[in-house]
Parts: structure tokens; C-alpha cells; sequence
């Protein structure tokens, strides 16, 4: 019974979507054109349609969606992107129209209706998007998927230069109306672009932290840098803990730093309420399917997420307890 509440709590969390689940985001002619070999230009504004789509999907179906092009549709994407990027320019004007759909628009515009924009144009654009809305996806494919250092260096540095900056700025600019819309006085974040730092303040219960996240300069394709400013209540080991926390949230989790900030939140909200920790992943609320640890060992009484147990029973052929052992 454990492991089929488990395998179902799997089946809303990363497994890999249904063909009727991606027909309720994205039409069949659009998904035939995002892998559409002949065409990049084509290709690559079906895949600026997708992103769009993709920011407006049920919030638990994104993360399957991104674990499934992940694997199938976006390294041959990506390495297409870029061979098409315009690695050695000074400037990208094309860029300063934020994205593919209004870099089109204005292109069209400028030619009477008779021109689209340049293909290295717009795969400047896809590839903006694609790290503001997929960045852990595009952070592992130019570590794990990218071939030679001299094309990594080429991207990094085409990445700092050209889309970092705009990327830095929207994440500023998104932090005050994403996380203190709530207007919550327990949780306070501000940001500059300049330094390319944000700072979050979280207070509970006489406890309080204070974190600064630093930003690399070619954000997001390096890992955020968490540190800690100040703390009142708050024990070597609790820091650390959050620490690795955010930590965890900023790297594996597709979407902006005020996203990965409010689960934090969520998790801090949890932990004061009492409610502990998943002993697999070591968070409390599952960053894909937000749920909490609920299905719970009859013997140790450690409770774990039904995605997380899943997995566990999956890679050891058993259903035996993470902790304690013992037959779930």
C-alpha cells in the first residue's frame, strides 16, 4: 500500500507527462514544429511559443514538462542554439527586445510584413528565454552536454556580456512584486542589479536571518553564492541547514531567485510549525510537487514524500524504510 501511495504521489511529481497533459498546454502542430530538423528559424519560434505556454501551465505540471525536454528535445535544441548564437559580437541589439515574440514583431514591423528577423537574432532571444525560464536545465546541459572547454568559454563569456545583465535586472525588478506582495513583515527581500546582490530577512518565533545571495556574473549559468549576514536564535547547525536549504532550491530549481526564495519561505514557515523534514531530500515542501512529508514508517515514524519514497524504492528494488530499514 506504501509503495503504491508512493508510485502515485511519483505519477503528480516527475514523471514524465502524458500525451494528453501536453495537448492541454501545447497543440500538436506546435510541438511538431519544435522538432522540426529543416527549419531552425521555424523551430526556434515554436520554441518561443512553448516557453511562453510554459509560464502559464499548471504550476505542478512545469517542473515534469522540464524534466521531460531535459532528457528528449532540449540538448539538440541547445546545441543548435548555439551554433546560430552570435558568440563574437560586441553587441546584440536583438536582445534589447527581451525576447523572440516582440523581436518578431518589430522585425516585421521595420519590413513592411515581408522580412523575419535574422536566424542568429533569434537565437539570441530563444536562448534568453530559455535561461530566465529553464535555467537549471541550461546550467546542467553547458556542464554535463557542451563539448570542449573553448565552446563553454565562448558561452560564458557571450552569456556575462550579453544576457546576464537583463537577466540580473528582471530578477531585481521581479523580487519586490513576487515576494513582498504578500506584504508578510516576517519576510523581507530586496535586491540591487548593481552589486548583483539580494538580500533576504526572515524573522519567526525570536529567531531571525539575515542571507545574501551573490549572484555570478554570468547568472545563471554558475551557482548563487548564499552567505550569512546576521542571525539572532539561530544555532551553527539550523544555519547550515538553511544554508544548504536555498542552497539546493537556487541550483535545481527551473525559475526566477524570488521563486526558489518563496519556497524557502514555505520550508521555514514549516519548520517553525514543527513539521520535519523529508530524511531523503531534506526539505519539507517538495520543490516539484509542493506537497509535505506525509506517508509515514509504522516503525522509526519518519515521514517522507511519496515522490521521494518512490524513487527510493525504485533504486533499491525494496520497499524498506530509508532509516530504520524496516518493510514499509
Amino acid at each position: 500500500a506504501a509503495a503504491a501511495a508512493a508510485k502515485d504521489g511519483e505519477s503528480k511529481g516527475e514523471e514524465a507527462p502524458s500525451d494528453e497533459e501536453m495537448r492541454k498546454v501545447f497543440s500538436r502542430p506546435l510541438l511538431r514544429a519544435m522538432s522540426q530538423e529543416g527549419d531552425l528559424a521555424a523551430r526556434l519560434m515554436a520554441w518561443a511559443a512553448a516557453l511562453r505556454l510554459l509560464a502559464h501551465a499548471p504550476p505542478a505540471l512545469v517542473p515534469r514538462i522540464a524534466a521531460h525536454w531535459k532528457v528528449e528535445m532540449l540538448p539538440p535544441l541547445l546545441h543548435a542554439v548555439v551554433a546560430a548564437l552570435p558568440l563574437g559580437a560586441a553587441s546584440v541589439p536583438a536582445l534589447a527586445h527581451g525576447g523572440a515574440a516582440a523581436l518578431c514583431a518589430a522585425s516585421l514591423s521595420a519590413a513592411g510584413g515581408a522580412a523575419p528577423p535574422a536566424v542568429a537574432d533569434l537565437a539570441a532571444c530563444v536562448y534568453l528565454e530559455l535561461l530566465e525560464r529553464l535555467p537549471a536545465v541550461v546550467r546542467h546541459w553547458v556542464a554535463h552536454g557542451l563539448p570542449g572547454r573553448a565552446a563553454s568559454a565562448a558561452l560564458l563569456k557571450f552569456t556575462e556580456a550579453h544576457c546576464s545583465p537583463r537577466l540580473l535586472r528582471r530578477e531585481v525588478g521581479a523580487i519586490g512584486a513576487a515576494v513582498g506582495a504578500e506584504g508578510d513583515e516576517s519576510f523581507r527581500v530586496r535586491g540591487s542589479a548593481a552589486t548583483r546582490q539580494i538580500t533576504a530577512t526572515y524573522t519567526c518565533e525570536g529567531s531571525a536571518m539575515q542571507i545574501v545571495l551573490t549572484l555570478p556574473p554570468c547568472h545563471p549559468l554558475r551557482a548563487v553564492d548564499v552567505t550569512c549576514a546576521q542571525r539572532v536564535g539561530v544555532s551553527d547547525a539550523k544555519w547550515r541547514r538553511w544554508q544548504r536549504d536555498i542552497s539546493t532550491m537556487l541550483l535545481g530549481q527551473n525559475g526566477t531567485i524570488s521563486d526558489a526564495l518563496s519556497l524557502w519561505k514555505q520550508n521555514l514557515d514549516k519548520l517553525f510549525e514543527g513539521v520535519e523534514e523529508c530524511p531523503i531530500c531534506y526539505v519539507i515542501v517538495h520543490p516539484a510537487t509542493r506537497q509535505l512529508p506525509k506517508l509515514e514508517c509504522r516503525t522509526c515514524a519518519k515521514k517522507f514524500h511519496a515522490a521521494c519514497l518512490y524513487k527510493w524504492f525504485n533504486s533499491g528494488q525494496k520497499s524498506t524504510c530509508p532509516m530504520c530499514q524496516a518493510t514499509f
